[in-house]
C-alpha cells in the first residue's frame, strides 16, 4: 500500500511541476526528503539531467559525482553505470567509461540500462569520431535487443540518435522516419509514464515528461522540413518547440528555438522578424556570458543585412563577431568572420580588401589544418580574381578548391566549383572546356543541387552553347527544366544521326560529281560554252530575283511605317482633342467666379461664397488629377518612369488609397470596403501600384450612384495575385469595353456630374503591364463593373 501511495505522489508531482520556475528547483525540493539510497541516486541523476539541459555540463557535474559515490557505497551497479554515463557528459566523451557502463548493464541483465549506454556510445562515435556507420551499427543492435522493459524515453533517444546518424549520411528518408518515431516515444513519456520496478515509481529522470527531448526532436524536424523547402511546416514545428521551451524555462533550448525561427523567417524574406529572434537569443547569450554562441548569432545578424544589401551594417556585425572570436581564441569562428568580411568587400568592389580578408582566413586555416574549410576560402579568393578579370588566377584557385571538395565528398561545394570553372573557361573563349565543366555541373545539380542551382547550370549551358554557335542546343537548354538530362541525350543522338546522314550524302554527291566530270570531258567546246552561258544567265536571273525581293520587302516596310505614322498622328490628334476638352471644361467652370465672389461679398451673402469655394476646390482637384496622369503618361512614352519592384503588402497599399478617397465616397454616400488579407504580398513597383489602385478607385466612385458600394478584394492562384475592384455602378456596354483602354474618346461624366481626365484607365493598363501583369474588365449595364488586375506574387 505504501509503494502505491509513493508512486502516485511522484507521478502527480513530476508531471505537474512545469509552473515552477525551474525543473532543477523542483527536484531540489524532493532531494532532502529522499532517504533510501537507490531512490536518492535516482533523484541525483534526475538533477544531473535537468542541470545539463538548463545550465550546461558544469552545472550537472556535482550531482553526477554525488550519485556515483553514493551508488558505489551501496553497491548499486545500475546506479554506478548510469552515474558514469552522466558524469562523462559533464566534461567530455570517454569511451572506456561508457564501455564499462555497458558491461555492467549486460552483467546484471538490464535491458533498459543497456539501451541507455548503447545510444550514448553511438553518440560518441557520431560526434567525436565522425563515424556514423559504427554509430548506426550500435543503434541497430540496441533496437533489436530492446524489449518491453525498455522505457519510451530510451527508445526515443535511440531513434533520435539514429536519425542524426542518417542525417550525417545524407539519408533524408530514414532521418525523417526515425525523428517521427522518436517524437512518438517522447510524447508517451508523459501519457504512459514508465514505473521503474526498483523504485516503485517513475524515475526522476523522467520528471519533465519527455518534453525536453521532444523540444530537440521538434527543432531537428523543423530543419528537415526547412531543407525540403516546406517552410510553413518548418516554422510551425519551431514555434511549437519555442512554446515548450518557454513553458519549461530552459534557456539553452529557448536560444535554439529562437535561432531556428530566425532561419525560417530569413528564408521567408521576413527579415524584421528574423532580426527580432536573433536579438532575443543574443540577450540570453550576453546574460550567460556565452561568448562563442554570441559570436555565431551576431554573425548571422550580419548575414541578414548582407542579404538586404546593406553592406555597411553587415560589415559592422561581422567585425563585432570577429572581435568576440578573437577574444576567446575561436580560430574556426575567426575564419568564418574573415570570409564573410571578404564577401562584403567583394560586393562593394573592394577587391584588395576582399583579398586581405580571405588571405587571413586562409592563414588561420593553415594553423587549424582544416582542409574542408580551406576549400571555401580558396573558392572565395578565386571569385575575387574573377571579378578583377584575372581569369587564369581565378581558375587556379577554383581547381585547387575543387580537388579538396572532391577529396572530402562535399557535393554542393563541388557543384559550385564546376560552375565557376565553366564560367572562367567561357570567359577565356575555351568553349570545349567550358562545356565539359558545365555538363559536370549539370550532372551534379541533378543529384545534389537545389532547384536554383539547376536553373543556374541550365542558364550557363545555354550561354556556352550560344557562344559555340550551337543555337538550337542553347534553346533546348533554355526551355527544358526537370527533363534536361534526357533532352540533352536525345538531341546529341539526333545530332549524331544527322552527321552520319550528311556524311553519306556527301559521299554520294562526290561519286556523282566524279562521273559527271568524266562525261563532261567528252563533250565538245560548244557544249561547254552553252553551259557557261546558261550558268551566267541563271546567275543574272537569281541576282535580279534577289534584288526584286529586296525591293518588295523595302516597299512593304515603308508602307507599314507610313501606316504606323498615320496612326500615331491620328492618335496624337485625338489625344490633344481630349486634353483640350478636359482642360477647357474645368477652366470654364472657373470663368466668372471672381465677379460672383465680389458680388456676393458686396451683398454680404457668405453662404454663396461657400458654394463657390467648393466649386473652386473641386475644379482644382480635377486639374491636379489631370496633370498627374499627363505627367505619368509623358514619362511612360519617354520610357523614363522609375521601376523598382519589391515585395509589397497589398493590405497596406490598398488601405492608404481607400483612406485617400474616403472624403469623395462620403460626399456621394458610397460605401468603401476592403477584403484584402493583412499578410498578402505582390512583387511590384510601389508608386505604380498606388497609381493603378488610385485610378481604378477614382473610376469606380465616379460611375457609382449614391448609396452604392465600391470594394477591393484579392484572390491568389499559384504565383499570381488577382486584385479585384468592384462597384455597383452604371456598368459598361460591350462596345465601350473594346475601346476602354485606348485614346479614342473623351471622358464621360460620372453619376454626380464628375469630370475625368480620359487617361486614367489607359495608365492603369500600361502600369499593370510594366509590372508584368494583366488587367481585365467584367461589366453588366446597371449592375456594376469589376476590374481584375493580376500581378506576380512575392516570393
Amino acid at each position: 500500500m505504501k509503494s502505491i501511495i509513493l508512486t502516485s505522489l511522484f507521478t502527480a508531482f513530476f508531471f505537474n511541476i512545469y509552473g515552477q520556475k525551474w525543473l532543477v528547483d523542483s527536484l531540489h525540493e524532493i532531494l532532502p526528503n529522499t532517504q533510501h539510497p537507490i531512490q536518492k541516486v535516482d533523484v541525483l541523476l534526475g538533477l544531473t539531467r535537468a542541470s545539463l539541459f538548463v545550465g550546461g555540463p558544469s552545472a550537472g557535474y556535482p550531482y553526477a559525482d554525488q550519485a556515483l559515490q553514493l551508488a558505489h557505497k551501496n553497491k548499486d551497479q545500475a546506479g554506478v553505470a548510469m552515474a558514469l554515463i552522466f558524469k562523462i557528459q559533464t566534461y567530455s566523451s570517454n569511451p572506456p567509461e561508457i564501455a564499462k557502463a555497458l558491461k555492467i548493464a549486460r552483467n546484471i541483465h538490464s535491458n533498459p540500462l543497456e539501451a541507455f549506454a548503447s545510444y550514448h556510445l553511438a553518440e560518441y562515435y557520431l560526434y567525436d569520431k565522425n563515424n556514423y556507420k559504427e554509430a548506426l551499427k550500435i543503434l541497430s543492435s540496441a533496437l533489436q535487443r530492446a524489449d518491453k522493459t525498455v522505457p519510451d524515453k530510451h527508445l526515443g533517444n535511440i531513434h533520435k540518435v539514429t536519425a542524426l546518424a542518417y542525417m550525417t549520411a545524407g539519408d533524408e528518408a530514414n532521418t525523417f522516419d526515425h525523428f517521427q518515431k522518436a517524437l512518438y516515444h517522447f510524447e508517451r513519456v508523459k501519457t504512459h509514464p514508465f514505473v521503474d520496478p526498483k523504485l516503485g515509481r517513475p524515475s526522476a529522470m523522467d520528471a519533465d515528461g519527455g518534453e525536453l527531448n521532444k523540444i530537440q526532436v521538434l527543432l531537428f524536424l523543423s530543419r528537415v522540413y526547412f531543407n525540403r523547402a516546406n517552410l510553413p511546416k518548418a516554422l510551425e514545428l519551431a514555434q511549437t518547440a519555442l512554446g515548450l521551451a518557454q513553458k519549461n524555462e530552459v534557456e539553452t533550448q529557448l536560444v535554439w528555438a529562437y535561432e531556428e525561427l530566425a532561419v525560417n523567417y530569413m528564408a521567408l524574406g521576413k527579415y524584421d522578424q528574423a532580426i527580432e529572434q536573433y536579438q532575443k537569443a543574443i540577450q540570453i547569450h550576453k546574460k550567460n556570458n556565452s561568448l562563442r554562441f554570441l559570436a555565431v548569432d551576431v554573425q548571422e545578424l550580419g548575414s541578414i543585412f548582407y542579404r538586404m544589401k546593406d553592406w555597411e551594417v553587415a560589415e559592422t556585425y561581422y567585425r563585432k563577431a570577429l572581435k568576440i572570436n578573437t577574444l576567446i581564441l575561436d580560430t574556426l569562428g575567426m575564419i568564418q568572420n574573415y570570409s564573410r568580411l571578404g564577401q562584403v568587400a567583394l560586393s562593394q568592389n573592394r577587391a584588395q580588401s576582399a583579398l586581405q580578408f580571405y588571405n587571413q582566413a586562409a592563414r588561420l586555416n593553415g594553423i587549424l589544418k582544416d582542409s574542408t574549410r580551406l576549400s571555401f576560402v580558396l573558392t572565395d579568393i578565386g571569385r575575387v580574381w574573377q571579378q578583377q578579370n584575372k581569369q587564369q588566377k581565378a581558375l587556379g584557385y577554383f581547381q585547387s578548391a575543387l580537388a579538396l571538395n572532391q577529396r572530402f565528398s562535399l557535393h554542393n561545394a563541388t557543384l559550385n566549383n564546376y560552375i565557376e570553372i565553366a564560367r572562367v573557361y567561357a570567359t577565356l573563349t575555351q568553349v570545349d572546356s567550358a562545356k565539359h565543366y558545365g555538363l559536370l555541373a549539370l550532372d551534379f545539380a541533378g543529384q545534389y543541387g537545389s532547384l536554383e542551382q539547376q536553373k543556374l547550370v541550365q542558364q550557363l549551358l545555354s550561354q556556352i552553347s550560344a557562344q559555340a554557335g550551337e543555337y538550337q542546343q542553347a534553346l533546348v537548354y533554355h526551355q527544358n527544366y526537370f527533363k534536361l538530362h534526357d533532352s540533352i541525350f536525345t538531341n546529341q543522338a539526333q545530332e549524331k544521326l544527322k552527321q552520319e546522314q550528311v556524311g553519306q550524302n556527301v559521299a554520294d554527291y562526290q561519286q556523282a560529281k566524279e562521273q559527271a566530270e568524266r562525261e563532261t570531258a567528252l563533250l565538245s567546246t560548244r557544249n561547254r560554252l552553252y553551259l557557261a552561258l546558261a550558268l551566267a544567265l541563271l546567275g543574272i536571273i537569281l541576282i535580279g530575283g534577289y534584288l526584286f525581293l529586296q525591293l518588295r520587302k523595302t516597299q512593304k516596310e515603308l508602307r507599314a511605317q507610313n501606316q504606323k505614322l498615320q496612326q500615331l498622328n491620328a492618335t496624337k490628334d485625338k489625344f490633344f482633342g481630349i486634353i483640350a476638352h478636359d482642360i477647357r471644361s474645368p477652366i470654364i467652370a472657373l470663368d466668372g467666379v471672381g465677379e460672383q465672389m465680389a458680388f456676393y461679398l458686396e451683398k454680404q451673402r457668405p453662404e454663396k461664397l461657400v458654394l463657390l469655394a467648393e466649386r473652386v476646390d473641386k475644379t482644382a482637384k480635377q486639374l491636379t488629377a489631370l496633370l498627374d496622369n499627363l505627367l505619368n503618361w509623358a514619362l511612360l512614352q519617354q520610357g523614363v518612369i522609375p521601376y523598382r519592384p519589391t515585395p509589397l503588402n497589398i493590405h497596406h497599399v490598398s488601405s492608404e488609397v481607400l483612406t485617400m478617397f474616403q472624403t469623395n465616397a462620403q460626399a456621394k454616400n458610397i460605401q468603401l470596403e476592403s477584403q484584402v488579407p493583412e499578410t498578402l504580398e505582390v512583387y511590384a513597383d510601389e508608386s505604380t501600384l498606388h497609381a493603378i489602385l488610385r485610378n481604378l478607385l477614382s473610376n469606380a466612385i465616379k460611375f457609382t450612384p449614391p448609396g452604392g458600394t465600391v470594394s477591393i478584394s484579392t484572390e491568389v492562384n499559384e504565383d499570381k495575385v488577382f486584385i479585384k475592384v468592384n462597384d455597383t455602378g452604371t456598368g459598361i456596354s460591350a462596345e465601350k469595353l473594346e475601346k476602354l483602354f485606348l485614346i479614342d474618346k473623351s471622358s464621360e461624366k460620372g453619376t454626380a456630374g464628375e469630370r475625368g481626365t480620359g487617361l486614367g484607365l489607359m495608365l492603369v493598363k500600361e502600369f499593370v503591364e510594366l509590372n508584368k501583369g494583366k488587367v481585365q474588365v467584367e461589366s453588366k449595364i446597371n449592375e456594376g463593373s469589376q476590374f481584375i488586375v493580376s500581378l506576380p506574387k512575392a516570393a
